[in-house]
């Protein structure tokens, strides 16, 4: 009897079909039939080591089976591991119908997209890496965006704009609009982490006009949902309010929590540089609700973050410490370097506040300092030095001190950020008050007070705050 191939779907073979699987002229995997059509071409039997792989790899899909009390990580093992075994027969389309695998938990989601709502992100780009270069232009995009979108949030922010700017030159090649859309948002969104504002608005601008032309309504939204936080983080939080609640509304639409979440983040965000903290912690309440249903770690480090930061601003420091000191666990076993920094930095805030261990502070200071430092995200760095120099004077470490705050007001004005530049002249205030040249810090403080007045924002509320305590206890 004559013999034809077909492709090998690896998750409905039999064991007895696993036993006639070959490598055609091309190097695909086929599976040999019997049938009474015309021989097939010329195929060649596996070796002893590519069959030990096969099987591997079918029985990590077929028979594994997660102990009932499994991580999420592990409930997937089989897939995943089936997947690497695959790669290693240079099985590259099989692989990658392992990684499009819809979950019978979420048929929504694919297996790399479900990993990814979990927030493990290295395991992400470990799957990435192994099929880029090894199919199409089209899946070449797709892991292009995810590796862009991981190496964002484990920190490596120059690797992220490589890989979404790769991804955007293909998606021109191709014309896939929606993939250039993504791929815009993606460098505007790597630019805003290091302090390159402008730059990432026209991303977001460009990727909205695309979103608006084609009618792709989840990026639009990202895209809104982006500018908004570029709006913030410029310190136009009016604004950015606003933007961010159009998005919000469009995405009622949409009917995905995910997008939701990712919108509540960005308000409360606004909410709390506006002065706002009971506004954000309304909308983190709901957040943390889909961050759970989810079980997405990712979400729920980010809203401890945020949590902590109101909490921090309306004194409720027992809180802030506790969401602080959760945000920086879950951080450091997933290696998400850039929340680890920002929850260490309310961990310092908290303890230079209220509970009086500034020695503490700053070491949470200077590990914050160090992580924003490698990220080249000096406003944020400008923040921390003003940080380290509040602790300082605390300590009667004056020359120390004024030395920060000089070092912080240099960045603010290279910077152009007049909210940094205000809270650096303010420490070096604070700093000459307490050296006893009272007259030199009244004057010094009345010059912050000008360039941050109380209305402008959260930090001009928190200057007149610490500069009329201070006044009042030296009256008393």
């Amino acid at each position: 009897m004559n013999c034809t191939t077909k492709p090998v779907e690896l998750q409905t073979l039999s064991s007895k079909e696993l036993l006639n699987i070959r490598y055609d002229t091309g190097g695909k995997l086929v599976l040999l039939q019997e049938t009474t059509a015309i021989s097939p071409p010329t195929s060649r039997p596996l070796k002893i080591s590519e069959k030990a792989r096969l099987r591997s790899a079918y029985y990590w899909l077929n028979s594994y089976q997660p102990e009932p009390n499994a991580s999420n990580l592990e409930q997937l093992r089989g897939y995943i591991e089936a997947f690497h075994h695959l790669c290693e027969l240079s099985a590259w389309q099989e692989a990658a119908q392992i990684l499009l695998t819809r979950l019978n938990f979420t048929l929504e989601k694919t297996l790399h997209e479900q990993i990814g709502t979990w927030g493990y992100y290295r395991e992400q780009i470990e799957l990435y890496r192994r099929l880029l270069g090894k199919l199409d232009l089209q899946f070449d995009c797709l892991c292009l965006q995810g590796l862009g979108n991981t190496s964002c949030w484990l920190g490596k922010i120059d690797e992220a704009i490589e890989y979404h700017q790769q991804q955007l030159e293909i998606a021109r090649k191709i014309k896939n609009k929606k993939m250039e859309a993504s791929a815009l948002g993606g460098l505007g969104f790597s630019h805003s982490f290091i302090g390159n504002t402008k730059v990432a608005m026209r991303y977001h601008q460009q990727q909205l006009e695309i979103a608006r032309g084609h009618d792709f309504r989840e990026e639009e939204v990202f895209a809104l949902a982006h500018l908004g936080r570029d709006l913030y983080l410029s310190f136009k939080e009016r604004e950015a309010i606003k933007m961010l609640q159009q998005a919000l509304k469009l995405s009622k639409t949409l009917n995905n929590i995910e997008v939701e979440s990712f919108i509540l983040e960005k308000l409360s965000d606004a909410y709390c540089m506006l002065g706002k903290p009971n506004n954000a912690i309304k909308l983190l309440k709901r957040n943390l609700e889909i961050d759970e249903k989810l079980n997405d770690l990712h979400g729920m480090c980010y809203t401890f973050i945020t949590l902590s930061k109101s909490y921090i601003m309306l004194d409720r420091f027992d809180r802030a410490e506790k969401y602080g000191q959760e945000a920086v666990k879950i951080a450091e076993s997933m290696d998400y370097i850039i929340d680890k920094s920002m929850a260490l930095n309310n961990l310092g805030l908290v303890y230079s506040h209220t509970l009086k261990q500034n020695e503490t502070a700053i070491s949470y200071f200077e590990q914050s300092l160090q992580i924003f430092c490698d990220l080249r995200d000096r406003t944020k760095k400008a923040t921390l030095l003003s940080n380290l120099s509040y602790c300082h004077t605390k300590l009667n470490h004056y020359q120390i001190a004024i030395d920060y705050a000089q070092k912080s007001l240099a960045i603010a004005r290279e910077v152009n950020n007049n909210d940094v530049r205000g809270i650096a002249i303010s420490m070096m205030a604070n700093a000459y008050w307490h050296r006893g040249q009272h007259l030199r810090g009244l004057l010094t403080v009345a010059w912050a007070m000008i360039i941050l007045p109380p209305w402008k924002g959260a930090n001009g509320k928190f200057l007149f705050k610490k500069v009329f305590e201070t006044i009042f206890g030296f009256l008393k």
